[in-house]
């Protein structure tokens, strides 16, 4: 009798560690999408997308409003191809000479005034730059201003866990990946 329970309990905890192994070892993201992005999100690499295991077009975030002179691009994770953690990188492009009276100055000024968060003064990133941070888990956010564009960048993501639940990133890791992202499009601009 003792050694049948044994081995109902082993049977039992090697089956649980099987389920958890591939609940944490399924691979994050969607099928291609193939959406279609604005211009602006052209100035993306594909080789940053792939080290950022975000190369997979979000149609959800995707977007253009000509009155406002915004492009919003996203990606995630393509499924088999990005690993097995969710990453999400976003970028709000905001061309304000499109726009009638549009003051990129005054209005990257309010964005800093409005932004929540921990504001860090960032050189060397167009003409003028700031990371904001709100916590050790937060997501990564830039916004920069380059003539009359302004530009945000937000990567975030969680990373799965074997026998627990799911963690937010680094807020480290997502202002590493802001910044790269930020430096290697601005040129472009």
């Amino acid at each position: 009798m003792g050694i049948c329970l044994g081995a109902l309990v082993l049977l039992g905890a090697g089956g649980f560690l099987v389920v958890a192994y591939l609940n944490y070892s399924k691979p994050a993201g969607d099928p291609p999408t193939n959406a279609a992005l604005p211009e602006d999100c052209d100035l993306v690499g594909d080789a940053t997308l792939k080290r950022l295991h975000v190369t997979n077009p979000e149609p959800i975030i995707i977007g253009e409003d000509p009155s406002s002179g915004r492009s919003t691009c996203g990606w995630g994770p393509t499924r088999g191809q990005d690993g097995n953690n969710q990453r999400t990188l976003r970028i709000d492009v905001r061309n304000l000479s499109k726009v009638d009276g549009g003051d990129a100055k005054d209005t990257f000024g309010t964005y800093r005034e409005n932004s929540s968060g921990e504001l860090r003064e960032v050189s060397g990133i167009g003409d003028e730059a700031f990371l904001v941070s709100r916590g050790a888990d937060s997501p990564g956010e830039l916004n920069f201003r380059e003539g009359q564009k302004i530009v945000t960048v937000v990567y975030s993501g969680w990373d799965r866990s074997f026998l627990g639940d799911s963690t937010q990133m680094s807020s480290a890791e997502g202002e590493q990946a802001v910044l790269a992202v930020a430096k290697e499009i601005v040129s472009g601009l």
